[in-house]
């Protein structure tokens, strides 16, 4: 059984996602975006990373974006379904 500290934090990470998905279609009345480009804060609540970690997945070409200045940068939310996709693990079969 997992303990009570793994069982919150997942709470929070979900808490956090659908938080996301409540704004973005509160934004698009009532409907999900489909916003090809996506700032910094989206792509760290949909994969839930800290910037540390969303800058290495950038500089190490897992995930696209583009650079239009120093300030802002827009990630592909195609590039995004991609190293989801990559790193997805099949459930195992289980017999209950």
């Amino acid at each position: 059984m997992e303990n009570y500290s793994e069982v919150e934090k997942e709470l929070k990470r979900l808490t956090k996602l659908l938080n996301f998905w409540a704004h973005e279609m509160k934004a698009n009345n009532g409907q999900v975006s489909k916003k090809e480009w996506l700032s910094k804060q989206d792509v760290m609540t949909l994969l839930n990373v800290c910037s540390k970690t969303l800058y290495t997945y950038k500089k190490n070409g897992l995930i696209g974006y583009s650079k239009l200045s120093d300030k802002v940068i827009l990630y592909s939310r195609e590039s995004v379904k991609k190293l989801l996709e990559s790193h997805y693990v099949e459930p195992k079969n289980q017999n209950t």
